[in-house]
């Protein structure tokens, strides 16, 4: 009994260093594993859902893929149209709107939105939305996998790797570009994500702002956009690539994003009352993009704290991630 109770424990403390309670996390947390001994893994299962085509429609499919992780269910989503061959013949996009695409759910990481977290356009071009991946295909083990490819001209592949570690305190994902005969230029990551979460959609006010290396902005309740006066924007330093997002009418529902410094990624960040979107530009040459992504169900102010705290151990776990591009 005394030995379960202090597994119980241990589980829970690993719980609580995992969604970022303290700034330590990274670094206790194999001590918690040492006390807690072998971790049974990171289980994945998926439900799928198909729509039948109509008259110039071609049908639909959405996958959800939950990563159990021992602690909190995570979830990645990805819905579109089957808009080629032998689904579909005519021309129709794979993905209609900005409710369609691959999203992440499961908690608080239901605020980095399910309907459509992130797009890749290379070389100015929609990969995602031009024609569904080819491959689809998840590995459960000791840290939960999901890997889309997309067949690119010239022989070579758009990967999009997702990880879910042991405890579900992030999602990480690779993005690489496999070799081809044909050059390919620079790549462009499209994010978007809620803040604080979806009130404003229900007719509540909202006070969205973000914070970088490079200060902080944020868009009040009464602003008003008008001609001369878009909505705000901050940067996203490449030598020091993180963003954390959050709505000071909220108390929670912050995100934190995290990027290396290496890949040489210029971000920037558009506020607006309800949808954040983020654009990061990497120069041509950059095949392997590695991105980290978290929620937090602390308050504000203590999220980034703690998102802060991090950072360095996260940077250097994102880093080991590598940059294969199998499943």
């Amino acid at each position: 009994m005394k030995d379960h109770r202090s597994r119980i424990t241990a589980c829970l403390l690993l719980w609580l260093l995992a969604t970022a309670q303290s700034p330590r996390a990274g670094d206790d947390l194999e001590a918690l594993r040492h006390l807690m001994g072998p971790f049974p893994g990171v289980g994945v299962a998926v439900e799928t859902k198909n729509t039948p085509g109509q008259a110039g429609i071609p049908p639909r499919r959405t996958d959800r893929w939950t990563f159990a992780t021992g602690i909190q269910a995570l979830v990645v989503q990805y819905s579109r149209f089957l808009n080629v061959p032998p689904h579909f013949s005519g021309s129709h996009p794979s993905l209609a709107s900005g409710e369609m695409g691959i999203g992440l759910d499961g908690g608080p990481f239901g605020n980095w939105y399910a309907g459509n977290t992130i797009r890749i356009l290379v070389d100015g071009i929609d990969i995602m939305q031009r024609r569904p991946a080819d491959v689809v295909e998840a590995r459960e083990g000791e840290e939960g996998r999901l890997r889309l490819a997309w067949k690119l001209d010239g022989g070579s592949e758009l990967v999009l790797r997702f990880t879910v570690p042991e405890g579900g305190s992030v999602i990480r994902a690779v993005i690489a570009l496999t070799p081809g005969t044909q050059p390919v230029g620079a790549i462009r990551v499209l994010l978007c994500c809620y803040p604080g979460g979806f009130a404003p959609a229900h007719g509540m006010p909202s006070h969205r702002y973000a914070a970088t290396a490079a200060g902080e902005r944020d868009l009040p309740p009464d602003f008003a956009s008008a001609a001369g006066r878009p909505p705000p924007t901050l940067l996203i330093p490449s030598a020091s690539p993180w963003a954390f997002y959050a709505d000071h009418l909220q108390t929670r529902g912050a995100l934190g994003l995290l990027a290396l410094a290496e890949e040489r990624a210029t971000g920037e960040i558009r506020l607006s009352g309800y949808r954040v979107d983020t654009a990061l530009d990497y120069p041509a040459g950059v095949r392997r993009i590695r991105l980290a992504f978290y929620a937090f169900e602390l308050t504000n102010d203590a999220a980034l704290a703690a998102f802060q705290g991090l950072q360095d151990s996260a940077t250097r776990a994102l880093r080991a991630t590598g940059s294969d591009t199998g499943l």
